[in-house]
């Protein structure tokens, strides 16, 4: 069953990135990174990342810009693990965006997709 488009006039897409990193990721990594993806796919920042730490899961962070934002989750336990979600209403690389995930971590692959 698909979900009906509430706003056909408005382009947006949703790009999930996940991968294991080699270790906890710190919340100036969270900071770094999404100021770097920024950086990566010419997005204009309109708030600099916010990065919040559980002692339950590891860090989160969020950051604003002009064409959407991006929440980034890393999970400490039960296992090493990287969500991104991309909001986005311009057309960007998502090659470009898993590359530059990739690069930044150190990893030989990133899971990306376009939900």
């Amino acid at each position: 069953m698909g979900v009906r488009d509430c706003a056909p006039e408005i382009f947006r897409r949703r790009v999930v990135i996940e991968g294991n990193p080699n270790r906890p990721v710190a919340a100036s990594e969270v900071r770094s990174y999404l100021m770097g993806l920024s950086e990566a796919l010419g997005l204009e920042v309109l708030l600099e990342p916010v990065v919040h730490h559980s002692d339950d899961h590891g860090e989160a962070g969020w950051i604003r810009w002009a064409a959407a934002g991006a929440h980034f989750y890393a999970w400490d336990r039960p296992c090493l693990f990287f969500s991104v979600d991309l909001w986005l209403n311009s057309q960007v690389s998502l090659s470009a965006a898993a590359a530059f995930t990739r690069a930044f971590f150190g990893l030989e692959q990133v899971e990306a997709t376009e939900v």
